[in-house]
């Protein structure tokens, strides 16, 4: 679908990692998204790729917070 939608000269965003880590982050990095929001849960490679791409995390504490998620370390 980001394939696709790339491929139709669409802006990407993805909504990654709220509920734990997982594959979006990474995913978002490799496609070029614009972002990928959310990040409650990164790993240190998270980290690694957003640093070395140009995609930018995104954080939304008042999701976290009414999710009763911990906030994220958005200082690492």
């Amino acid at each position: 679908m980001l394939s696709a939608g790339r491929d139709a000269g669409l802006g990407l965003r993805v909504h990654a990692n709220q509920l734990g880590e997982g594959p979006g982050v990474q995913l978002a990095v490799e496609m070029g998204a614009a972002s990928a929001d959310h990040c409650t849960y990164l790993s240190d490679a998270d980290v690694e790729a957003l640093a070395g791409g140009d995609t930018v995390a995104t954080f939304l504490p008042a999701t976290d917070f009414s999710t009763r998620q911990p906030y994220p370390d958005a200082r690492r």
